[in-house]
């Protein structure tokens, strides 16, 4: 071999552990740098747990109460619905306990009116005559 070739191989060779060398200076970075993330990422999630853990019972909260407000919707729209029927049954019977009496009331007042507006007319000397229907006959 000559004195060229063993230098060139001698280039090479330094080439190559100078390459070695620059991979495993990258390799350590890129070690540390890993670390650094792996500890950043824990950090984070330390930090947003607990507003994840009050999301999540603020989420349960939201739900229980909506619960409770639609079975409370429920028992309202029954008493409402059961207080309709019975204030309906109520007039009912409100109605049909004072309309008949009244009806019968004004029937009877009506008939004592007439009775007492024919005793006056009698009174007053205006009862049917022969002469007054002449007096009305138009012919």
């Amino acid at each position: 071999m000559t004195t060229t070739a063993v230098s060139l191989l001698a280039v090479i060779a330094a080439a190559t552990a100078i390459m070695a060398i620059a991979q495993l200076l990258l390799m350590l970075v890129m070690q540390r740098t890993a670390l650094t993330l792996v500890k950043s990422v824990q950090e984070f999630q330390r930090d947003v747990q607990p507003i994840l853990d009050q999301a999540r019972h603020a989420a349960a909260d939201a739900a229980r109460v909506a619960s409770i407000a639609a079975r409370q919707a429920e028992r309202m729209d029954v008493m409402l619905t059961t207080v309709t029927a019975r204030v309906d049954e109520t007039l009912s019977a409100v109605h049909r306990i004072v309309a008949g009496p009244v009806t019968q009331s004004a029937a009877v007042w009506a008939g004592l009116r007439a009775v007492l507006a024919m005793l006056a007319d009698r009174r007053r000397g205006e009862g049917d005559t022969p002469e007054d229907e002449d007096a009305l006959f138009v012919g």
